[in-house]
Parts: structure tokens; sequence; C-alpha cells
């Protein structure tokens, strides 16, 4: 990509006569002397604004750069002349590295914008379609599908970092030795960093202060990574208006408002108490996920397809290449978008791939993996509907049906099929009917979730392939990788295709007659009259309309798959384990397996993956409740967090003998719950003083952190750490630190006794 290309970018809304607030988002790649508009709502006017270095001040119509900018630059307020200001949020510009828009290899991608705009029509036509009676719905995929917590991990152990100010400090909860994960709290043993809202409080844990507080205005913080002192801050906003894209093609293309932007900032915190923005990066979309591996950060991202309207990705506020969008789904409605960043050198590099809506990630040190549910939503069930009906059509409706299948106009399809079953007599109807039913019942549709595979190298991502399996799938639990192996646990129901029919009424016209009264001063006269009816209008034939949708067949069956890696096939299968029930939970340890499933009882199972080719079940136990987290605290020893009679319930498995598992010990809570239900990050375990910390709150009131002992085979709780709302737990050296949006409580880890505060305001 030119840097002449970004100094040509510029997008400037022409609204005349109107003064409307306006926002400021001025970039630039290099630190030249010219700063141009890449983002902007509503001028009255084409305007170019560019700024003195390193002054806050009132803007009028145009200014010349004296000097290099400076990452302290603001923007407080610019005036669009004729006495009127039209202000703006104080807009801190930082310096813009280049990001890499390089063309996808392996992967099908477009010659022009033009081929995308043809591609993405016939897209926006399939999410365009019917529903039952003739309605008209749009079945878009802008309903957002977020897993209950950002990604899902492993155990906390005491590591050191590069520079921290003690031996013992926590890191967070990850699933994946090396691979961190986006969180809402980072330390690095020197300071706390925890995000709430649109601030991220930075706390000197020497000092027990608060050192500095990062603003970032109107974006909402989704997470943080912190790795030795570079910050890392990921936030989402939305498009308040929608925006054009400036690129010659045949139609235009938008960011329409509403649409999700994230934001990705990085901090140089070498000085606490003055955070450094060095660099800030942005791209269109909600985050999926996020991961970190040494001085890389990977950021996946989500954008729905427009219904009615052709949209594009920004990169920087720069549309992505065509070379650099792959289809890697043949009935999309997703963008998702990869940018991997270098936090030392700054450098980074983006692709999009044209997916489905996507639920999990998972990462390896080498591979990234997206998950995506392949339902049978209610378009694809129109879709397997209409290549089932045109068998029993007569040649010319087929064709014609056959033709709008191609295009994606499921639609058309709809029109010409009830159009068609609607002119037919009673008889003829009803044996087409009958024959659509019998050969609907005979077929059975699997869930499916399908995996998108990329090789992953420092900035460079590669698109491997992808594979697909029966079921759906709990977390990013149940996907591990395993010697060359990709192991998946789901939970699968087979599908079938039903159809509604429904007959408008025959609607008859019947001759009546007509009342006419007529009055003249006192006396009035009445009459009848009798009305002529058209022959051909006094009835007309009802419409057919036919409702398709997919409907669930049997009983839930849970499954494990493994995969070969060398060439994504399915090398081995465990199936139909629990009929009726399904996976609340999973977690590999070594070369073993452990599934929770649940309906009525909680089955713990042992799969046995030292032939990953030839999985096996070794053993299960069969306990009440269900975990909705499992946690191994050594090779012997498994917990599990979930729920009995509506409380939380801890137990502690003995599975040195995988077909002979037991409960060593448990802990019930009546009347609670926890967020580690759903979120595995708010889950710390302190190995060297045998304790592990989980939030809690009791559903009459009241919450805090519970402190649990598990030394000796027995569980036991040491404490209640007083503390509203608190949500997550680090250590320390030998303070134990509880974190909630408002505050940072600092407990003594010997005597779990209260001896600080730290205000986060």
């Amino acid at each position: 990509m030119s840097k002449s290309f970004y100094y040509t970018l510029g997008i400037i809304a022409l609204i005349l006569g109107i003064i409307t607030p306006i926002t400021l988002r001025i970039y630039y790649p290099t630190p030249e002397k010219t700063i141009t508009i890449l983002q902007t709502t509503i001028l009255p006017t084409p305007t170019t604004v560019t700024i003195d270095q390193g002054i806050t001040r009132t803007i009028t119509t145009e200014i010349t750069v004296t000097s290099t900018p400076s990452p302290s630059m603001q923007i407080e307020s610019c005036s669009i002349g004729q006495g009127a200001i039209a202000t703006s949020t104080p807009y801190t510009i930082a310096r813009k590295s280049e990001v890499l828009l390089e063309p996808l290899e392996g992967v099908q991608t477009f010659n022009n914008y033009d081929e995308l705009i043809s591609f993405l029509s016939r897209a926006s036509n399939i999410l365009n379609t019917y529903i039952p009676y003739g309605l008209p719905v749009l079945f878009a995929a802008d309903v957002r599908v977020v897993p209950l917590s950002l990604p899902a991990p492993l155990p906390a152990s005491a590591k050191v970092s590069g520079e921290v100010g003690s031996s013992r400090v926590s890191s967070t909860n990850i699933q994946v030795e090396g691979v961190d994960e986006l969180d809402i709290v980072k330390t690095n043993g020197r300071i706390i960093a925890v995000a709430s809202s649109n601030k991220v409080f930075i706390a000197d844990v020497a000092g027990k202060r608060v050192a500095s507080v990062i603003d970032i205005g109107n974006e909402n913080i989704r997470g943080l990574f912190l790795v030795d002192n570079r910050l890392v801050v990921i936030a989402e906003t939305s498009v308040v208006r929608p925006m054009a894209i400036a690129l010659d093609v045949s139609r235009q293309m938008v960011i329409p408002s509403g649409i999700s932007n994230t934001s990705i900032l990085i901090y140089s915190i070498d000085d606490m108490y003055s955070p450094e923005l060095l660099s800030k990066y942005s791209i269109t979309g909600y985050v999926l996920s996020a991961r970190a591996i040494n001085s890389y950060v990977y950021i996946v991202t989500q954008l729905s397809l427009s219904r009615d309207q052709i949209i594009i990705p920004l990169v920087n506020g720069v549309p992505i290449p065509v070379k650099s969008i792959g289809i890697v789904d043949p009935l999309p409605n997703y963008y998702t978008n990869i940018m991997a960043i270098n936090i030392e050198s700054l450098n980074a590099s983006t692709y999009s791939f044209l997916t489905g809506s996507s639920s999990w990630m998972y990462m390896s040190l080498e591979r990234l993996y997206i998950a995506k549910g392949e339902s049978y939503d209610i378009p694809r069930a129109y879709i397997e509907f209409f290549k089932i009906a045109i068998k029993y059509l007569p040649e010319d409706i087929a064709k014609e049906i056959g033709k709008a299948l191609d295009e994606g106009n499921i639609t058309r399809c709809y029109e010409l099929f009830t159009k068609y079953v609607s002119s037919l007599d009673s008889e003829k109807r009803t044996e087409l009917i009958k024959s659509l039913e019998r050969e609907l019942e005979s077929i059975r549709f699997s869930q499916l979730t399908k995996f998108y595979v990329f090789n992953v190298d420092g900035i460079k991502i590669e698109y491997r392939g992808s594979f697909s399996v029966p079921g759906v799938l709990l977390d990013q639990f149940a996907m591990e990788e395993l010697d060359g192996y990709f192991i998946v646990a789901t939970t699968s129901t087979n599908m079938s295709i039903k159809m509604n029919i429904y007959e408008e009424p025959i609607i008859t016209q019947v001759a009546k007659e007509a009342i006419v009264i007529e009055c003249s001063r006192d006396i009035c006269v009445t009459r009848t009259l009798t009305p002529s009816v058209a022959k051909e209008e006094k009835t007309r034939s009802g419409q057919i309309n036919i409702y398709v949708y997919m409907a669930p067949v049997g009983e839930t069956r849970n499954n494990v798959y493994t995969i070969r890696l060398k060439d994504l096939s399915i090398a081995g299968r465990l199936e139909g384990l629990a009929q009726g029930e399904r996976i609340y939970a999973a977690r590999l340890i070594k070369n073993t397996f452990f599934l929770v499933t649940f309906r009525q009882i909680d089955p713990l199972f042992a799969i046995d993956l030292t032939d990953p080719e030839q999985p096996k079940v070794l053993g299960y136990l069969k306990i009440p409740g269900f975990s909705e987290y499992l946690h191994p605290i050594d090779r012997d020893r498994l917990l599990g967090i979930g729920v009995e009679n509506n409380g939380l319930k801890i137990s502690l498995f003995d599975i040195s003998d995988p077909t002979k598992m037991y409960v060593v010990s448990e802990i019930k809570i009546p009347d609670s719950w926890s967020p580690v239900f759903g979120d595995h990050h708010a889950f710390t375990i302190d190995p060297d003083y045998k304790t592990f910390y989980i939030p809690i709150s009791w559903y009459y009131g009241g919450s805090g952190i519970i402190a649990i002992g598990y030394g000796g085979d027995m569980l036991k709780l040491k404490k209640i750490l007083d503390h509203e709302d608190a949500v997550r737990v680090i250590y320390i050296g030998n303070e134990t630190f509880t974190i909630s949006p408002s505050s940072i409580k600092i407990f003594d880890t010997e005597t779990l006794e209260e001896i600080g505060i730290i205000v986060l305001q």
C-alpha cells in the first residue's frame, strides 16, 4: 500500500448550512508535516484541518503544521465559520505505524471491488428472504453472537515477569501455556492495570495508590494485555452516522451507523505515572476474541454483512484491499478480520475472510482456530427445501427456481413455488405436498461446527484450510491441540425440514341489497337496490403460503473427534456419549480428556487419547448437579466448579485412576452464583498457599470473594473476603489483591486480613 494512498484518502461529509457536532479522527502514517482527515462526521464545507505541534486549540479553517506532530496533540474544537463552533471530544493524536495489507495466498480472493460487490450482492439476496404467509423478513446476521466470556483458560501459576517487583506474581487464568488471553485486569508485579468502562486505572503496587488514569473517551474497553512495560488496550465503539467509502466502483460502499469499530492502543508504562501512547490502530467490527504470544498480539473482529448496503471493513480508515479479502465460506454473512501487531516494533498486518458468524477462538503457539456453528437457520432451511422441491415441479418452473437458487434469490424461489402450488386444484396440491413431506421426513441434517484454521508466524497470517465436525461447541475448553492432532468435543442433534401450509380463505363476493334513504324536509323514503357484481369478481382463489423450518429429531448425543493436523481430516471419533444430555464442561489433562454432561445427574467422563485415532472411554462418575468449569490441581486431582440445587458447588475429584474416579471432598453454598460459571478468568489459584479464589454473590444480596483451601485432600472455606462487586483476584509477593470496578483491596496472603485499599478514581 503506497503512502500516497493514505494521504489522498480524506472523507469529508458535505451538509450545507447545518451546524452539527463533529468528531475528528486524525491519523498520519509517517511523521511528516501534513495531517489528513481520514474519518469525520459532518462538516458543512470541504475542509482540510492541520494543526501546530503540541497545541490544544480552537481551529479555524486551515492552519499549517510548523513542525513534526507529537503524540500529545489534542483537538478541542473546530470553528466552521460564521461564528459557529462545532465541538468535539478532545482526541489525542497517536502516531500510526504502517499496517501491512498484503495479498492472501492459498485462498480465493477478488480481482477488483466490483467483483466483491457482485459476490456480496448475492449473499445479501440470501439474507433477504420470506417468512410464512408471504410476509417479507430480513434474516440478516447482524445479531451479535457473543460468548458468555472472552475465550476460556487454565491454571494461573506463579510466574516471574521481566521487570517485576516480586518473584511471586499471578497471571491470567489461561488455557494454553504461553498464549495469554484478553482480560480486564493485568499485572506485572510492578503495576496493576484495571479496565473499567472507558478508563484504565494504573495502580502503583509499591506505593499503594493510583499512579495514572487512561481515559479513551467514548469507547468501551473490552480488555487488556500487559507485556513487560507495554500495555495494550482493546476497545469498541459504534459508528454514529453512516460513512461513505470513497472508491471508484459501480455501487456505493458504506459503513452503516451502528456498526462496531475496534481500537487497539499501545502504551509505554516505563513511567507508570505518565503513560505514553505509542500507537493506535483501528479496524471495523466487534471483538470476537484476542490472544498474545510474547510481543505479538492477535485480535479477531467480526463485521456482519448488511442486508441492504454493501460494506467493506476499514483498517486505520483505509478500505482493506480486495486481494486481502479471502472467500472461505460459500454462504457468508460476516467478515472475520484478523489483525496481528508486534507491540515492540509497532508493525502490524491485517487480513479479512468472508465467513459465517463465529462464536469461539482457540490459539496454540503456531495456529489459530475460529469455530463457527453451522446450524440450519431459516434461509438455509428454505434453500434445502427448494433443492428437493424442484424434483416434483414442471420443467419450466423447476428451471426458474434453480436459476433463482444459483443467484441466491430465495424470495424469488418462494414466489415461483407458491404461485405454482396455488394454481393447482385441491387433489393435485394435496398429492404434491404429501410427496414433499414424505421425502423431507426421510432426510436428516446434522448440526455442524466448522473450523477455520490459520498458521501464525509473527505478524504473518496464512489461511491453512477448514474442516467440519458434527455437533456444536460448548466453549473454548472443548478444543485442544495434542501431538499433531486437534481434539474437539461437541453435542449434536439431528435436524429435519418441516413445512406448514397455510391457505388464505377463499373470499366470495355475494350480491346484497343496498338500502338508500332519501329525505326531503320531514318526509323520508327508503329504497332498496341490488348492485351488480362482475362474474369474474365474485370469487378469487386462495393463496398458498408455506412456512419452512428446521426441527430437532431424536435425542442429543455427545461426541469427541480428533483431527489430523497435517491434512485437516477426521482421524478418530467417539460418538453417542450420554444420549439425551449435553456437554457442560471439558478439560484436557495430558492424554486424558475429561467431559461433564448433564440432564439430571452429572456424569464425569474420562476419555483416553493416548492413541488419538482410537479415543476410548476409560471411566465415568455420576454425581448430583453439574460442573461448569474444570481446573486441574495436579496430575491426580481435578477441581469442578458448578451448580447443585440452585447454589454453588465445588468438588475435588481423585483422577489418579481414570477408571475409578471418585469425589474426595466438596463444598456447597446454597442460593449463590459465581461469574466463574461463564468466565474462567474470574478463577485464581495460588499453589504456594494451596488456596483458590472465586468471586461469589448471593441471590438474597451481598457479594465478595471466597478463599478455599485444598491441602490434604480437603476443601475448606478459609474466609470470605469482604469486597462488594469484586470480580478478580491476583497475588504479588505475600499480598493478595481483590479487584472491583471501583477499588482494589489488599489482604495479607497468610492471614487473609485486610491491610489496605486503593480507590479507583
